[in-house]
C-alpha cells in the first residue's frame, strides 16, 4: 500500500470517488473536521486547530516547545 504522502494521491483518489478531494492543501478544515494530507501534515493541522480553538500564540509557543517548524498555512503545500 502506498505511504501517505502526495506521490499516493492518485492512488488516494481511487479508492472513493464520492469524496470532494483538494489537491492542493496541506490540511482541510470543513465544518467541525480537520483532515490532513499526511504525517507531517498532520502535525501542521494539529497546531492549526490549536490555534482555532485555543489561539495562535499557544500553537507557535507548543510549535517552538517541540522545536518542530509549523507550516501554519494550510494551502502552502510545497508537496502538492
Amino acid at each position: 500500500m502506498p505511504g501517505t504522502h502526495k506521490r499516493a494521491f492518485e492512488w488516494v483518489k481511487s479508492v472513493n470517488e464520492s469524496v470532494l478531494w483538494q489537491e492542493k492543501a496541506r490540511w482541510v478544515v470543513a465544518d467541525k473536521y480537520y483532515t490532513s494530507s499526511g504525517v507531517s501534515a498532520g502535525m501542521d493541522m494539529a497546531l492549526g486547530f490549536i490555534a482555532d480553538q485555543r489561539g495562535k500564540n499557544i500553537a507557535e509557543k507548543i510549535s517552538f516547545e517541540i522545536e518542530y517548524s509549523w507550516n501554519d498555512n494550510p494551502n502552502n503545500d510545497l508537496f502538492a
